[in-house]
């Protein structure tokens, strides 16, 4: 485009004062053709490097729809190991907790048998000894 330009510059001013009518029209032509060249030339490197970051997009989308579906496989395959480990961990805890229950139960009679035998003593003591306990003097 620039040479065409330059070439057109130089024909007018070296040029007679005359010039011919086909000639101005064959160089006002090339210097369209030239231009319109540079523009398709510029718009076909854009559209390249358009078209190459759309390319690496969907290559990008395609591998996380990969990914997504096999994600989405192993969660419909696991579920039932996963439950079954689930399973197995609160029954281990519904034991430990029935365990630490029974001891709970067994440390509570443990507390109303000493309780018992405590005041079965203290009232044979008193009974001995001829001491009369007053609650609301003590």
């Amino acid at each position: 485009m620039w040479r065409v330009t330059a070439e057109v510059d130089l024909a007018k001013s070296a040029g007679s004062g005359a010039q011919d009518v086909r000639a101005e029209t064959n160089m006002a032509a090339r210097k369209f053709y030239a231009q319109r060249n540079t523009y398709l030339t510029g718009f076909c490197l854009f559209l390249s490097l358009v078209l190459t970051r759309v390319f690496y997009i969907l290559l990008d989308l395609i591998h996380a729809q990969e990914e997504y579906a096999k994600l989405k496989n192993e969660a419909v395959k696991s579920p039932k190991a996963d439950q079954t480990k689930q399973i197995e961990e609160l029954q281990k805890k519904l034991a430990a907790t029935e365990a630490k229950v029974k001891d709970y139960d067994i440390l509570k009679k443990q507390a109303e048998q000493n309780a018992k035998e405590y005041d079965r003593l203290a009232t044979e003591f008193n009974s001995k000894t001829g001491n009369v306990s007053d609650k609301r003097k003590d």
